[in-house]
């Protein structure tokens, strides 16, 4: 199974990094109401993921990318994974 460390927006120009092994549910959830950062009534799209093979790298780079502190030298760092990859996912 496929894991995915991904980077939402929202209309507030605020950003998330997580993890999931499947997008399209996790930001369904992300645009609900919950309790959690992302569970306001702003709207939220997926701007870039990143594929692993298993879910301990999903934690790993989910980590290693929120220890920036930058979400724009985040999305540098996961484009630069993306272009470094044979046939990379397509930005959203």
């Amino acid at each position: 199974m496929s894991y995915y460390v991904y980077m939402i927006k929202s209309d507030r120009d605020r950003h998330y990094l997580g993890y999931t092994s499947k997008i399209p549910g996790r930001i369904v959830k992300h645009n609900s109401r919950h309790k959690g950062f992302t569970g306001t009534d702003e709207i939220w799209k997926l701007l870039i993921y990143v594929t692993v093979e298993t879910k301990t790298e999903a934690i790993k780079l989910e980590r290693y990318l929120k220890s920036f502190k930058n979400y724009k030298r985040a999305m540098r760092y996961m484009e630069k994974l993306n272009s470094s990859v044979a046939c990379p996912p397509k930005l959203i």
